[in-house]
């Protein structure tokens, strides 16, 4: 019953080298198909998506371009505007949040020196239980030097006594990334102001 079981090392070398062939090929097919399947996702996640807007009329796809710079302009004489709105409307009792709201639009390099400043001013309005709105008018925009002047109308209010005061504002920026947080992306990097017009 027991056979012959030893085979000339050339039999086995060629039955393995056989094998060998036929798992390159497998590999090589199965390389070929995952390069393929790569360069379908990668094309895929790199192409970008289609928005369309959908109204009471009709749906379309929307058109992504970059504004003009009336827009960019429009945007910056809006996003100063709001910011001393943020910064100059307050009573006593919500100084602060509208101090911390308003260091969003400040440059992360000057925001600690900018919470700094207001404290004096939020210590005061506090102890004296003062208000203030302000209504700012259209900036004077320099692009070049990047700043902007603002006349504004302030209201004090004083245990019901109101006191109306003009203030020039002038504000330096900057344009920087837009985020979730900022999304104009433009940044205050200075506020002066002269009191006397």
């Amino acid at each position: 019953m027991i056979r012959k079981i030893q085979r000339r090392w050339f039999e086995v070398w060629g039955d393995e080298e056989a094998q060998n062939r036929l798992l390159k090929y497998l590999l090589l097919v199965f390389a070929l198909l995952i390069t393929v399947e790569l360069v379908t996702i990668t094309a895929l996640a790199m192409k970008k998506p289609v928005i369309v807007s959908i109204g009471q009329d009709s749906s379309k796809a929307l058109i992504q371009q970059e504004p003009d710079a009336n827009a960019l302009n429009r945007e910056l004489i809006r996003m100063l505007k709001q910011y001393l709105r943020t910064r100059h409307n307050w009573d006593w009792m919500t100084i602060e949040a509208k101090a911390k709201e308003a260091a969003r639009y400040v440059a992360s390099e000057y925001r600690s020196k900018f919470l700094l400043n207001v404290q004096e001013q939020i210590r005061i309005a506090k102890e004296k239980q003062v208000s203030q709105k302000l209504f700012p008018e259209e900036p004077e925009i320099d692009l070049k030097e990047k700043k902007a002047k603002i006349v504004a109308e302030r209201i004090l209010i004083l245990n019901g006594i109101r006191a109306s005061q003009p203030m020039k504002f002038e504000l330096g920026f900057l344009f920087g990334e837009r985020t979730e947080v900022n999304p104009e992306g433009i940044y205050i990097t200075s506020e002066k102001l002269d009191q006397g017009n």
